[in-house]
């Protein structure tokens, strides 16, 4: 017998209760196994007894490989929830989720390298408050991630690390092989300190691009805040409708392109409210307000 030495000697093993899965439908379909256990007779052997396993039911398993298999592709595959997978099995959420992180270590690999990457964070729930272990105190726990993605191919996301820090992008990137790091080119973040700085580290040949949406939205910021303080410095009060720069507020934050010519050219009232904006405040400082937006081409930071 494997891992035995000696003589072995034949007992009556335990009854387990197996969930098995179904090849042409989803439920449950349980079953009992009387094992036989295996006992070694002789003193010296470190392995002592072991019981019947089959490659479906492996030592300590109560489900069976294919069950396993049917629970992580519906969360995987079929984007569904863990909960809902474990109640149409009849299991228990841990073995649910168990299944599914079996199954996706076998299938994640190394990322192939890419000329170009994206950065980004994701927020998983809300805050909450945790005590920590070791010294007693109540934290507040933020749930961010980073997600790591593919900007040149078709790789999609390369991987997902817990946090938003410097540090989290940094020891991502120094578990990734020195080719994959040599062959980032461009990386593509929103405007954040933390991972300006963390690609500066990791990534001392890539150039840091930012996406337009970030610089739009930033630009429609400023242009809103500037309108609110000049109305506010001329007529000492909030914006209203007979103000030009009021009543033109969401035409003022239109892009270029999705302006008809009679909205950009022929309407008085946006001219007004284009020339009330472009006034200069008591410290000699000249607000312009200009029709633009960033180009095609990736704005390096």
């Amino acid at each position: 017998m494997p891992g035995l030495r000696g003589g072995v000697d034949l007992g009556q093993g335990p009854c387990d209760h197996l969930a098995e899965g179904h090849p042409l439908r989803e439920g449950p379909n349980s079953g009992e196994w009387n094992k036989t256990r295996w006992r070694c007779k002789e003193d010296y052997c470190d392995r002592g007894s072991f019981t019947e396993t089959i490659e479906q039911v492996p030592r300590r398993a109560r489900t069976t490989w294919r069950l396993r298999e049917q629970m992580a592709e519906a969360i995987g595959e079929a984007a569904r929830s863990v909960s809902e997978v474990a109640a149409t099995h009849e299991v228990s959420w841990p073995t649910a989720h168990r299944a599914f992180v079996a199954h996706a270590a076998r299938l994640l690999i190394e990322p192939a390298p890419t000329a170009r990457l994206g950065i980004d964070e994701t927020r998983r729930g809300k805050p909450r408050w945790c005590q920590d272990g070791e010294t007693g105190r109540w934290v507040r726990v933020d749930p961010w991630d980073t997600g790591f993605v593919d900007l040149a191919g078709d790789q999609g996301l390369l991987g997902q690390a817990e946090g938003r820090s410097s540090t989290t992008v940094i020891d991502w990137f120094a578990q990734r092989t020195p080719a994959f790091r040599e062959a980032v080119e461009y990386v593509a973040i929103d405007p954040a300190a933390s991972y300006a700085a963390a690609v500066r580290t990791a990534l001392p040949n890539a150039m840091i691009v930012v996406d337009h949406f970030h610089l739009d939205k930033l630009a429609n910021d400023t242009l809103t805040k500037v309108r609110r303080r000049v109305t506010f410095e001329q007529h000492h009060r909030r914006g209203r409708k007979i103000d030009p720069p009021w009543a033109n507020r969401r035409r003022l934050l239109t892009a270029r392109e999705r302006l008809s010519h009679k909205s950009f050219v022929a309407a008085p009232s946006t001219r007004r409210a284009v020339a009330t904006l472009s006034t200069t405040p008591p410290g000699g400082a000249t607000d312009s307000i200009r029709w633009a937006r960033p180009t095609c081409s990736p704005t390096a930071v």
